[in-house]
């Protein structure tokens, strides 16, 4: 069967005017759309990306790892700019904005560490190792990039809101 998943978004082009509302939109999506690039080395990962409209992808590079203490996803423009945005689980985050989500002492939410923002992940599971599947935004998340000219030189200059109750996943690709 073909998964199919949603993700509600809106995409805003930072100016000195104020933020400029690019595009919004409700995507549903399934896992062909998802691209996967196997990295390599000794940390290696596989960066899951989704294009969200024209140019703009939401990913994550994804380690099969013993326990998940953090993930990163970041957004970018034709694969270029800088953005990160770091979380953490829920029990051990010294992040900036503690939530309700924060009290729920469930090991599967992980709190954005700076801003506000929790996401409740699914994994699978081999015998020393754990892969993240799936992301739920459990809020509107605000990824930050730097995605102009000049790439991280420039500064910040697009934000890309991921909404509550969306779900970045790539169940079924598990190479």
């Amino acid at each position: 069967p073909v998964l199919s998943n949603e993700i509600n978004f809106e995409i805003y082009e930072l100016t000195n005017e104020g933020n400029k509302l690019l595009h919004k939109e409700n995507l549903v999506y399934n896992n062909s759309d998802i691209t996967v690039l196997k990295k390599s080395g000794a940390n290696s990962c596989s960066d899951k990306r989704l294009i969200l409209w024209e140019k703009f992808g939401l990913s994550s590079c994804v380690y099969r790892e013993p326990e998940i203490s953090g993930f990163g996803l970041s957004i970018d423009k034709n694969h270029g700019g800088f953005s990160w945005e770091w979380f953490s689980q829920s029990g051990n985050c010294n992040c900036d904005k503690v939530n309700s989500h924060d009290k729920t002492n469930d090991p599967d939410v992980y709190q954005k560490l700076q801003g506000s923002g929790a996401i409740k992940i699914e994994f699978i599971e081999g015998k020393n190792w754990k892969e993240i599947i799936s992301f739920e935004f459990l809020e509107d998340i605000t990824m930050r990039g730097n995605l102009g000219f000049f790439g991280s030189l420039g500064g910040e200059t697009h934000h890309i809101v991921i909404k509550k109750g969306s779900v970045f996943s790539f169940k079924k690709i598990q190479e």
